[in-house]
């Protein structure tokens, strides 16, 4: 665990995009009409909202728990994992959107609802992704010179006094 901290911004993100996967998560499992339509049903089976709830509350759980952690190497595995999905949503919405009856208006809600991802979701954690590894950079190149450090007094102290050294 490194001693640094990850920025409070980054933690505010991962947190508050946390906690949409987990309404989302409960959205999918106790009122799926309210964000696929009546006829959900006819459309999804059950296996798929609960896949997609499961999904939505194990990503959630892990991103609220990882901002209040603040560890920049568990946040950064979080984040990753939910820019991941966050990347591959725009795609299955322009393509699916058809399959809930909007076929009217399916361009323009489909492309809205991308962006909206775009912007609201994948744009922050591509920029908190960025900052994060510079912190895991920074930590690296704080802990090498440390880590020779001891390397070296081992070795002199081995060199120093041959007799206490360890033999097999």
């Amino acid at each position: 665990m490194t001693t640094i901290r990850s920025p409070r911004w980054i933690r505010i993100i991962s947190a508050t995009i946390g906690c949409a996967a987990l309404v989302l998560s409960g959205i999918c499992f106790f009122a799926p009409h309210l964000l696929f339509g009546l006829d959900v049903y006819r459309t999804l089976t059950r296996l798929s909202l609960g896949l997609l709830g499961a999904l939505a509350a194990g990503l959630g759980i892990t991103a609220v728990v990882a901002a209040a952690e603040g560890d920049p190497v568990v946040l950064r595995t979080v984040v990753l994992a939910m820019f991941i999905a966050s990347a591959l949503t725009p795609p299955i919405i322009i393509y699916n959107i058809g399959a809930f009856d909007q076929m009217d208006t399916s361009g323009v809600q489909a492309f809205s609802v991308a962006g909206v991802v775009i912007l609201g979701v994948s744009l922050p954690l591509l920029l908190s992704l960025l900052v994060l590894q510079r912190l895991r950079q920074a930590a690296k190149v704080e802990a090498a010179p440390a880590g020779r450090q001891v390397a070296r007094t081992v070795q002199s102290d081995i060199s120093d006094n041959p007799s206490s050294s360890i033999s097999s």
